[in-house]
């Protein structure tokens, strides 16, 4: 298992209590459904306008100058942005952080409440409220980090034209391939949509975006063996490490079967891929189970390599 963490470890850079990761777009209602509270955890929200709640109306916000994550030890929030009742206060550059604890999070009418505590001082409490809507997207977030100062209100844009007309054409969808046999994938590259990894004590969401590179190729090799071909084959996973230098981890399969899966929800089928890591001048060694995961429709929902779910996208390619 430690093999596998470290192999899956450099996906995508994981993010500490005390950094705050680059955002390249907003975060998108559409980018993700929030089944449970536990879903919040590793999610970073990043919002496109805001205001004081008691204000008429909201003001746009700079990409990333709002940026606010949830994890099991805390809700870290980074503020460049002040407001008063008549609107946005210009000029403010310098950051506000918020780290708060979360003794506790209670499912609502709206969606879900936050409570938060300030462990500097525990009579400094407040709320972060999470609107979801009959979809279970997040659609606003209400933040108000003690009772001396003043909520404010985020609002999460709807994913935008151009960007949907991207990744439509871009990502594989959750209705674009069947589940219940490989026989369609070799010779094929998926391209995910989001990445799930367990952080400390919880799975963190990460969205995954066209120049990460992040691609899954089901290939098929012919080797000469004497007078006979014989032919393998791999799942390679493409990736950027840290440097930004692309890298491909090879997964060599040996036996695939349609299999249970016991979960909390019940048992489900799925399609299981037993792997080898071949290493030059060694013998192959165990690699991580594969796990295709099917929809309700029986296509193929995500993929579970090791301790990494990598999720498609909703709906179905677009191809023009």
């Amino acid at each position: 298992m430690k093999k596998i963490i470290l192999l899956f470890s450099l996906l995508i850079p994981l993010c500490s209590f005390s950094q705050v990761v680059p955002v390249k777009e907003f975060s998108y209602i559409e980018d993700h459904k929030f089944e449970s509270g536990q879903d919040l955890y590793g999610y970073i929200f990043v919002p496109n306008k805001g205001k004081m709640s008691s204000a008429h109306y909201s003001n746009p916000i700079p990409k990333g100058a709002v940026h606010l994550e949830v994890t099991s030890t805390g809700l870290i929030i980074t503020e460049r942005v002040k407001f008063k009742p008549n609107g946005i206060v210009p000029g403010v550059t310098k950051a506000a952080t918020y780290r708060l604890s979360i003794p506790r999070i209670d499912k609502t009418s709206f969606g879900y409440e936050l409570r938060l505590v300030d462990l500097k001082n525990a009579d400094l409490q407040g709320h972060l409220k999470i609107v979801i809507n009959k979809d279970k997207h997040a659609v606003t977030v209400a933040f108000k980090p003690s009772p001396s100062e003043a909520e404010r209100t985020y609002y999460l844009p709807n994913t935008p034209k151009d960007i949907i007309q991207r990744d439509s054409k871009f990502f594989t969808h959750k209705q674009d391939m069947d589940a219940t046999s490989l026989d369609d994938y070799w010779g094929k590259t998926l391209y995910p949509f989001a990445i799930m990894f367990d952080q400390y004590d919880y799975r963190a969401f990460k969205r995954i975006y066209p120049d990460d590179r992040i691609t899954i190729k089901f290939e098929e090799r012919t080797v000469q063996k004497g007078k006979k071909e014989k032919t393998y084959q791999y799942i390679v996973v493409n990736r950027k490490n840290l440097k930004g230098e692309k890298v491909a981890e090879e997964f060599l399969v040996k036996k695939i079967k349609e299999e249970l899966l016991e979960t909390k929800n019940g048992s489900r089928k799925v399609l299981n891929i037993y792997t080898k890591i071949e290493k030059e001048g060694q013998k192959p060694v165990d690699g991580p189970t594969v796990i295709m995961n099917r929809t309700a429709q029986e296509t193929l929902g995500f993929i579970d390599i090791g301790p990494v779910r990598l999720t498609m996208r909703e709906g179905t390619r677009r191809i023009d």
